[in-house]
């Protein structure tokens, strides 16, 4: 799929040498797939290096109006009638194609003012996560049982009434945290390039972190004891417009990436030499380019999954040293795929088809591939899966503007999988190209068995991710997210509602902007033990937030 861009408007207002638009030249670009790291590039081949630059030279004209009387528009293959998905609550504009920085804010999804917590009031859920936050079954909210003073724990603590061992128990440690989640001021700017970066994770310790970015270098930064410090970095290879995901190891000495191409790429992080292994997935299909979006090792390092176009999910044994299995999981692009938990016999696969599907490995056969159950609710793609590591719920991220959470004992019928196939096939917008009208789908489809549905961040250009709140220190009680606008979206779990938005702002003292502007931050990473967030921009940056009075 190829989009034509065309200046075949000009503005009038201006033009004051009295030259019609006839004497302008009309400049018409084949857009680069290469725009988003969508699953939607596998219908062409990448653009060519010389496609690549002229559009770079046609987004520059953009953001700076260099000509002053330029109008640009998209010319799209695509039905202008939206009344399809306006019957179902769905309006997405099809005006003038913007660069992200031009989007307008207004567009970004309002959130409902009460939302819809029917289903997970009555799930074992809430009442587990009350039980170790320390909230009871009295009238109290969830956020007035998070609220506790620190000062008042500590001096418990210090008079002997914390228990035996005199320790803070998991419930104040986690209503402790909660009085100081990340802010919005002085964000920590830890690294600025000149490229988009699209990935950024802290390891399960928390003592490293890893970067990609589209300068094709994987960055590996030490961050023992709150320090940030470059230890090591990587010239990646095989990469197609940028690295689209990565993992550390369990065991913590390796590193994967993956990119456009049909080889996962695995690095050591330490040692006297460098060790860099390229691990062919043989997908048997010399016609098409490959695109792995996803990729996971397992818990004792010994396998590693992958989500990849044509919704294909491999399975590579590293003591095989080869591709052990090739299912033929979705019927479009694959975006995510990932463990249930650390014992690796369940799986979780999602993409363009908006299906979740949950796989048995014990029970899985490569000749004839059946999901134990499936997931359905969503109006639009999915864009990432985040389990929480007890093989029992689960969150995504999709390009319908919501993040869904989900009980796998708990499985679609056929009527919710028909209804998540009709309002997909009705969709007729480009995320990567074209704003999002604003209005959400407050609607629930016919059969949607999801918990619970988050709406109040925006989801545009590019696969943009959303994960559980560490267990050690915030007890999962949060789902955050990246966003299209330059924000980080922290939710409560329980409650649907938005309680912090880490966003632009200015710094009280030198009044600079600080933050990433309205750039896309794609990927977002919060310390498994300390309260920072750290965030991968397209503005070029990495950020750092932590918690700031003010």
């Amino acid at each position: 799929m190829s989009d034509l861009v065309s200046t075949s408007e000009l503005s009038e207002e201006g033009n004051t040498d009295g030259s019609s638009q006839a004497d302008h030249a009309e400049l018409s670009v084949e857009a680069d797939n290469e725009q988003s790291d969508s699953p939607q590039q596998s219908d062409g081949e990448e653009a060519s290096a010389g496609g690549s630059a002229l559009l770079e030279v046609l987004q520059y004209i953009l953001q700076g109006n260099a000509a002053g009387n330029l109008g640009v528009r998209l010319l799209m293959n695509r039905n202008e009638d939206d009344s399809d998905s306006s019957d179902e609550g769905l309006n997405y504009v099809s005006s003038s194609f913007l660069t992200s920085r031009h989007y307008n804010r207004q567009r970004i999804p309002r959130p409902p003012d009460s939302p819809d917590t029917s289903v997970l009031d009555q799930s074992d859920l809430k009442h587990q996560m009350n039980y170790e936050s320390g909230c009871t079954s009295s009238p109290k909210t969830h956020t007035s049982c998070m609220r506790s003073s620190l000062p008042r724990l500590i001096g418990m603590r210090e008079i002997g009434c914390l228990g035996d061992n005199g320790s803070i128990s998991v419930a104040g440690r986690i209503q402790a945290s909660s009085a100081f989640l990340p802010t919005k001021h002085n964000p920590r700017r830890l690294l600025k390039m000149r490229q988009k970066f699209f990935c950024g994770v802290y390891n399960k310790e928390g003592d490293l972190f890893m970067s990609s970015c589209q300068d094709a270098q994987l960055r590996i930064f030490d961050t023992a004891n709150g320090q940030w410090a470059e230890l090591k970095s990587i010239p990646c290879k095989d990469v197609g417009w940028s690295v689209l995901d990565v993992d550390f190891s369990h065991g913590g000495n390796h590193v994967i990436y993956s990119s456009w191409s049909e080889y996962i790429h695995i690095c050591n992080i330490r040692g006297d030499s460098d060790s860099h292994q390229a691990l062919h997935l043989n997908p048997d299909d010399i016609y098409n380019r490959s695109g792995i979006f996803s990729i996971q090792f397992n818990f004792d390092d010994s396998e590693i999954i992958a989500g990849a176009n044509g919704g294909l999910i491999y399975i590579y044994n590293r003591e095989l040293n080869n591709r052990t299995m090739k299912l033929h999981a979705h019927d479009d692009d694959l975006s995510c795929v990932c463990f249930a938990d650390d014992s690796g016999h369940i799986l979780y696969s999602g993409g363009e088809d908006g299906i979740i599907k949950v796989w048995d490995r014990r029970i899985l056969r490569e000749e004839s591939p059946l999901p134990v159950g499936q997931l359905a609710g969503h109006y639009d793609s999915v864009t990432y899966i985040d389990s929480r590591n007890d093989a029992r719920y689960l969150l995504t991220n999709s390009k319908d503007q919501s993040i869904k959470l989900w009980d796998i004992r708990k499985f679609a019928s056929t009527e919710g999988i028909e209804a998540t196939k009709k309002a997909i096939s009705r969709q007729n917008w480009d995320y990567r190209w074209h704003p999002y009208s604003g209005k959400i789908v407050k609607k629930k489809l016919p059969g949607d068995c999801s918990l619970m549905t988050y709406y109040g961040h925006s989801v545009i250009r590019t696969l943009i991710r959303a994960r559980f709140s560490p267990s050690f220190n915030t007890g999962q009680q949060y789902i955050y997210c990246g966003d299209g606008f330059g924000r980080i979206v922290i939710y409560d779990l329980l409650s649907g509602k938005i309680c912090q938005i880490l966003e632009k702002t200015y710094n009280s003292v030198t009044g600079h902007p600080e933050g990433h502007g309205e750039e896309v931050v794609r990927d977002v990473s919060w310390h498994p033990y300390d309260n920072n967030i750290i965030s991968s921009g397209w503005d070029g940056t990495l950020q750092m937030w932590e918690y700031h009075c003010g």
